[in-house]
C-alpha cells in the first residue's frame, strides 16, 4: 500500500494542507479532495484551471487509519474508519485511490473548510 507523503504540500507559513478538487460545470459539490493538483485536473470537464477548486485545511483534522479504506470498489471498512475518525475529533479521512495513484482526502464534516 502506498502512503502518500502529504507533508511536502503543507505551507511553511501557516502549516495548512492545500487540497484540490476537479469540478464539473454542474457545480456538483463532492467530498473527495487531493493534494495533487494534476490528479484533480482529471476530474474536470475541460482540464482548465478555473475548474479546479483549491482549499486549505489543518492536516491534523484528517484521520490516517492504519489501513486506508479504498475509494474504489466496495470497501466495508469505510464507515468504520469514519466512525474512528469522529471519535478522535477528526473531520476527514485519508483514502486509498489505488495502485500508483495519490491518496485522497474524504471530507465528511464540512466545518473543516476555512474561509
Amino acid at each position: 500500500m502506498k502512503i502518500y507523503r502529504y507533508q511536502e504540500y503543507i505551507t511553511a507559513t501557516a502549516g495548512l494542507l492545500t487540497l484540490y478538487r476537479g469540478e464539473l460545470a454542474s457545480g456538483q459539490q463532492g467530498k473527495y479532495f487531493t493534494p495533487d493538483r494534476e490528479w484533480a485536473r482529471q476530474f474536470t470537464q475541460s482540464g482548465r484551471d478555473h475548474e479546479i477548486r483549491q482549499i486549505q485545511i489543518d492536516p491534523n483534522l484528517i484521520y490516517h487509519a492504519p489501513v486506508l479504506p479504498k475509494a474504489y470498489g466496495n470497501d466495508d471498512t469505510f464507515d468504520q474508519v469514519i466512525d474512528a475518525a469522529k471519535q478522535q475529533g477528526k473531520k476527514a479521512i485519508w483514502v486509498d485511490e489505488g495502485h500508483g495513484q495519490p491518496n485522497s482526502v474524504f471530507i465528511f464534516d464540512k466545518s473543516i473548510f476555512r474561509s
